[in-house]
């Protein structure tokens, strides 16, 4: 198992931005020298953001192998606690790719 540190420095890879609501959160921020953000929302956008230019939701675009039955193969799951989240994430998810996402809640 990796040790936290190293997994926060792949999470700096990334440049997301972390919500710092508690001891916990603060660690892994600065650990990975992310940026906080202002909402909990603000962070899921950015991690959709993120997520649909990554390679597993354009393969083809790095030169992957595209599986016919998912050729945006990106899967992503977060813990959300109302319908006003989803919302949120089912919306922004839209603007990004569109009738090619699906969201299960």
């Amino acid at each position: 198992v990796a040790p936290r540190s190293a997994v926060a420095r792949h999470a700096a890879f990334v440049r997301f931005r972390l919500l710092f609501v508690n001891a916990v959160s603060f660690w892994w921020g600065q650990s990975a020298a992310v940026d906080p953000v202002s909402s909990w929302t603000e962070m899921v956008f950015a991690v959709l953001d993120a997520a649909v230019s990554s390679p597993a939701a354009n393969p083809a675009e790095y030169g992957l192998v595209v599986p016919e039955a998912a050729p945006r193969g990106l899967y992503l799951e977060f813990g959300v606690g109302s319908g006003k989240t989803t919302a949120a994430i089912a919306s922004r998810l839209g603007a990004l790719i569109g009738d090619a996402g699906r969201l299960h809640g």
